[in-house]
């Protein structure tokens, strides 16, 4: 009894040891990402979601969709929740991730170890130290990724509880898999389907676990009679519904649509080929890891293309063939690897389309099937060699045939092996260390991919709008021209190259690139108004208003049309008619600062200057630092004949630019008088 006892210490000292040692490890490994920023579309997920602000954000996060980027509530509800604590702290959303992935490498444990699977503890550390999966650590938007992870494998737990009494453990040896004699514990299967719910509002592509269970049941003992396996359908059909909506966000509201996406069949099968086996080597050989990889020249009439889909059915193929030499292990790997990618090896259109077709958080989930292999391959000779050893000694009758057997293997071979797999997780740890390094900020994400991917247009472009944000012009122009080189088509480039060309006064230069824009999107808003203000610049005001008519022909209740198209009628001389677009630009945003200082002007200029001082005075409701507002309220107080007011609106604008000669020189000349 006190042995028993014994053992039963030592075995819970072990487990807790070794989930120590990978949440430690992997704390250690991530402490780059944890002083990191936010990057690329950090900003839309977090730091400008609205929805985060309030109460009545979590209400659009859940029932309106469009309110946020993609409809994933459980992801943004705790954005919401971590803005409530920290704001835009980014330590705390990193934090956060880290601890979400760690628990899901100390899940996966729990999986293969109850499934018998050799190595389990050896894998749940590769999983949760392999680089591949910084992007889906470091990157706080790819909070999807390892809070759907929890989800998913959290369900897979309890639906295994569920099926097999005892967790997994010992399927194999039991007879009767679906056996309705057996004792059923509903709430197991309650809790895998409401854990299953939560993965899918975090990550639709955790749609996969249902086949993954039917996977799962039949490598271990064959799959449940109907009786049993009814109680995966529900999860199909809730999979399947949220894959729907997935895909509908992507295509309405994310914008995976358009040429771009507008792939044959063909087309798609060679991308999903080369993508299982570019995953396959990475995973293999970490190096280089790239934000953006290079996006694949496709040639479906190249016969050679089609050496990537086939070989991956061959390898399939045989290993479905030779299930009965080597095990069942090796095809579930494997379909269980090509499975959970396939949401995105390109059968379905998603925008990261746009730049690439392989990203390494795609195969966050997946990289589970080929770590268990790999962890089962070491772990499993040991086992191995000890039954070969007692199915000697049985035969012989000889017990010391067992000892010898095993005092060597455990002795001296499997010391080495452990040893080798220990340094292996180190070099893992380091390379993930070094990886997550590059997530520090926006600039040394894109200068890391520019130096791997040089024809990387969207690290262009985004680094572009970086030294933009600088002030540093130049520079951001340089970004954006080697943009549209690599990508003649690529809108957003077109576009920030021609609005910072005429921030520039190139204005030449900048109207080719907004026509430019024009071709890839015709009608586009912010391209009509920008292409209006270049014309401006340029003196060419007819065609500055016919530019501002179009965009209103787009959308009449454009706030910023309406009041730029009043500036170009001001200036041919046109006042009335921009006194009625000035007013239509208030009713389309009474907050329009521009529109009510615009309009006090013009009536000012129209000698209605009662008018002109209320439209003044809304326009400092607004913005209370508005030199230029006070100058014109002065003068319009002025002219009514309310000097001591005048001489206070004068104050207030020297007050704010000490500099302005002309409110100096009104505000002596009402002293003289």
């Amino acid at each position: 009894m006190a042995s028993a006892s014994g053992e039963t210490l030592r075995s819970r000292t072990a487990l807790a040891a070794g989930a120590l040692l990978i949440v430690a490890a992997t704390l250690v490994a991530y402490g780059p990402a944890l002083e990191g920023g936010f990057v690329w579309d950090d900003d839309d997920y977090v730091a400008d979601n609205a929805t985060l602000r309030d109460v009545t954000g979590l209400k659009h996060i859940w029932f309106e969709l469009g309110a946020t980027p993609q409809y994933y509530p459980l992801v943004f509800t705790s954005f919401w929740l971590e803005y409530q604590l920290w704001e835009l702290n980014t330590f705390g959303y990193h934090v956060v991730n880290v601890l979400l992935h760690t628990v899901s490498a100390l899940l996966l444990w729990r999986v293969l170890s109850a499934l018998e699977v050799p190595g389990a503890w050896l894998a749940a550390a590769m999983f949760a130290l392999h680089p591949v999966h910084v992007e889906s650590v470091a990157w706080i938007t790819e909070r999807k990724n390892v809070l759907s992870g929890v989800f998913y494998l959290g369900s897979l737990i309890a639906y295994l509880r569920f099926e097999l009494p005892q967790g997994g453990a010992n399927l194999g040896a039991r007879e009767n898999v679906g056996s309705m004699t057996r004792p059923t514990s509903w709430g197991w299967y309650a809790l895998a389907l409401v854990l299953f719910v939560c993965a899918l509002l975090s990550k639709s592509v955790t749609c996969s676990l249902p086949v993954v269970i039917l996977l799962v049941l039949w490598w271990k003992g064959g799959l449940p009679p109907w009786r049993r396996a009814v109680s995966l359908i529900p999860m199909f059909a809730i999979g399947v519904a949220m894959g729907l909506v997935t895909i509908w966000m992507e295509k309405h509201n994310v914008g995976a649509r358009g040429p771009e996406w507008d792939l044959t069949l063909a087309e798609r099968f060679i991308i999903a080929g080369r993508a299982v086996w570019f995953y396959v080597a990475k995973l293999a050989w970490p190096a280089p890891l790239i934000f953006v990889y290079p996006k694949w020249e496709l040639d479906a009439g190249e016969l050679l293309e089609y050496v990537y889909p086939l070989s991956v059915a061959a390898v399939l193929v045989v290993l479905w063939a030779a299930r009965g030499k080597i095990g069942r292990g090796p095809i579930v790997a494997a379909l269980f690897f090509v499975g959970t990618l396939l949401p995105a090896l390109g059968f379905i259109n998603t925008y990261p389309m746009r730049y690439y077709f392989v990203a390494d958080h795609f195969q966050y989930l997946a990289s589970i099937g080929p770590i268990a292999v790999f962890a089962a391959m070491i772990g499993g000779r040991r086992a191995h060699r000890a039954a070969t050893s007692e199915t000697l000694a049985r035969h012989r009758g000889r017990r010391e045939c067992v000892s010898r057997a095993n005092a060597g293997s455990v002795g001296g071979i499997a010391l080495a092996r452990y040893t080798a797999a220990g340094l292996f997780v180190c070099v893992l740890a380091m390379l993930t260390w070094a990886q997550a390094k590059v997530y520090g900020d926006v600039e040394t994400l894109y200068r890391d991919t520019l130096a791997k991917n040089p024809r990387a247009a969207m690290a262009h472009n985004n680094l572009g709008l970086v030294r933009a944000n600088e002030g540093r012009l130049v520079e951001a122009v340089r970004h954006f021209r080697e943009a549209v080189r690599v990508d003649p088509d690529f809108f957003e480039a077109q576009y920030n190259l021609g609005t910072r060309l005429s921030m520039q006064g190139k204005t030449d230069e900048a109207v080719f690139a907004l026509f430019e824009a024009l071709r890839i999107s015709p009608q586009n808003e912010k391209v009509l108004n920008n292409l209006g203000n270049t014309y401006l610049k340029r003196g060419e005001t007819e065609r500055a208003a016919e530019s501002y008519r179009a965009l209103l022909r787009v959308n009449p209740n454009h706030a910023d049309g309406r009041a730029n198209l009043g500036v170009a009628l001001v200036r041919m001389g046109r006042f009335e008619e921009a006194l009625g677009e000035y007013r239509a630009a208030i009713v389309a945003d009474v907050n329009h600062i521009g529109a009510h200082h615009n309009l006090a002007l013009a009536l000012a200029g129209l000698g209605m200057h009662d008018e002109a001082i209320a439209e003044f005075r809304e326009a400092l409701k607004l913005n209370s630092e508005l030199g230029d507002v006070f100058f014109g309220l002065g003068r319009s107080l002025a002219a009514v004949g309310r000097p001591g007011e005048a001489a206070g609106a004068y104050r207030e604008a020297l007050r704010l630019n000490p500099r302005d000669s002309e409110a100096r020189r009104a505000l002596e000349d009402l002293r003289r008088d």
